[in-house]
């Protein structure tokens, strides 16, 4: 494995199937981006997880997550400078003028800086389409019904909007196709473990990016060749999520493997550098699983496809893992600790955006929980940048020969 391009070997038992170029993946994403999508009618920009991608997917449109290259110069100037580098970075490129591709924008109403945002983007870009949709704090009887008030506010406006109507049977349709993306998402992750070192993380990383830009009949048929590639021909069947229960579907009977390597469990919000993986296995470390919104966040539970799909939306946010804008901490700490016992983790490592204050106060609660487990912990603010500075390796290289 080489950590510049980063050729990865992909394995079973027998051998090499394939070698797989992550650049390959990434220049499939920075061509889509720099060229396809501006041919595309009906492109919806959004941002937070908790946006179910299924509505606008049910009207034919296409969505997108913004996730810009570094760069806030302009914004410094719009915003203040304690505010989300990455909210900074996707304003000052909406000002330049690089989102003119979109027909639409919903931003999720997850946070001040996300607000400021949305008032930002409606003076100075000028996407015909905007929507703020609001989520609850809770999971209660009434937030969910919230939340089912805000998806329908969702679906009149896209009506109203684009002249089109929503139908049941779209939605199902749309729900089916991502919990499909969700399932093949689980595999590679299943893959990455049962062979540690034979997948790097960072194919993983740029597989979930692209699970979030690429249209999801495209990204499913990567998945799809990859995984095949990686395993003896057999059938990926999608299992139906039932609309009961809330158990988690991800890493059920993983297995730690032969190697010896310090595995990490990488928690945080965006993980937008893509030299932060490689440092970390080049450090002989493996990130054995991640609880991010740019990595497992995005297919941990699927959506139910056996009741109404309206029903299984706000089912679907109501029993997920809550991040740290919802007010439920315990059930996130047992989320990381559980984690942390399933993967057999050595140690954890914080990577989150400065001025991300929910993440951020979530951070002495998590450092003591693993204090007490006796987990070794590194906490990383970021300045949402792709590369990494010579202080950064000297902490993570610190923190991982602690391990070791």
């Amino acid at each position: 494995m080489r950590c510049g391009n980063q050729i990865l070997r992909l394995k079973t038992k027998g051998p090499f199937l394939k070698t797989w170029n992550v650049s390959e993946i990434e220049q499939q994403l920075e061509d889509y981006l720099h060229t396809e999508v501006h041919k595309i009618d009906g492109v919806i920009g959004w941002f937070c997880i908790d946006f179910p991608e299924e509505i606008p997917i049910s009207f034919g449109l296409t969505p997108l997550r913004l996730m810009p290259p570094p760069g806030a110069i302009i914004a410094d100037s719009l915003l203040d400078t304690n505010f989300c580098p990455y909210i900074k970075a996707n304003l000052s490129h909406a000002y330049a003028g690089d989102y003119s591709f979109l027909d639409g924008l919903v931003l999720a109403n997850t946070c001040d800086g996300m607000r400021r945002l949305f008032d930002g983007w409606k003076k100075f870009a000028r996407t015909p389409f905007r929507h703020l949709f609001d989520l609850p704090r809770l999971t209660t009887a009434v937030s969910k019904e919230f939340y089912r008030r805000n998806v329908l506010k969702l679906i009149a406006h896209m009506e109203d909007f684009f002249s089109l109507k929503m139908e049941e049977q779209k939605l199902s349709e749309a729900i089916r196709l991502t919990n499909r993306t969700r399932f093949l998402l689980r595999e590679l992750y299943k893959i990455y473990n049962e062979h540690p070192g034979s997948v790097g993380y960072r194919l993983v990383q740029q597989c979930c990016r692209a699970s979030a830009i690429l249209p999801k009949t495209r990204v499913n048929k990567l998945l799809e060749e990859l995984i095949t590639r990686c395993r003896p021909p057999r059938a990926l069947r999608t299992p139906t999520r039932k609309c009961r229960g809330d158990a988690s579907e991800a890493g059920q009977n993983n297995k730690r493997g032969d190697s010896v390597r310090p595995r990490i469990l990488l928690i945080g919000n965006i993980l937008e550098n893509s030299e932060i993986a490689p440092f970390i296995e080049s450090c002989e470390a493996q990130i054995s699983y991640d609880d991010l919104c740019t990595g497992s966040r995005l297919f941990h539970d699927s959506i139910a496809e056996d009741c109404p799909p309206l029903d299984a939306l706000c089912e679907h946010f109501a029993n997920k893992v809550p991040c740290p804008r919802m007010k439920d901490v315990d059930r996130r700490l047992n989320h990381v600790m559980n984690l942390v016992k399933e993967y057999k983790i050595d140690g954890v490592i914080s990577y989150t955006q400065k001025f991300c204050d929910p993440y951020l106060y979530d951070i002495p609660l998590i450092k003591a929980s693993l204090k007490r487990a006796l987990v070794p912990f590194l906490s990383i603010e970021t300045d949402y940048s792709q590369r990494i500075s010579g202080q950064l390796k000297t902490r993570i290289k610190a923190f991982l020969d602690m391990i070791q």
